[in-house]
């Protein structure tokens, strides 16, 4: 979650910074336009890492989830045939 709210805070901040600078810049729109969309890109590489980053994080702890998902399913079958050994006689 402090991820989440940190890439937000990111996006605010950008889209605050780009309308700072539309109103307040003193060079020409072309120039202007130009700094926007390398901040712009700058910005949109910067999320996409820290989006990629926030993946790979959620990917891990999906896996070790499941991995304990299987072993408590896998440990409670393995109980299970054995009382079932149990019952019928073996």
């Amino acid at each position: 979650m402090q991820a989440l709210k940190f890439l937000m805070a990111a996006v605010g901040g950008a889209l605050i910074g780009v309308s700072a600078a539309l109103l307040f810049a003193p060079a020409s729109g072309r120039d202007t336009r130009k700094k926007l969309s390398k901040r712009l890109d700058r910005e949109k590489k910067f999320l996409a890492k820290e989006l990629d980053r926030q993946r790979q994080v959620l990917m891990k702890k999906g896996r070790a989830a499941l991995d304990d998902a299987a072993g408590y399913v896998s440990d409670e079958l393995h109980d299970a045939s054995k009382k079932i050994v149990r019952m019928v006689g073996g």
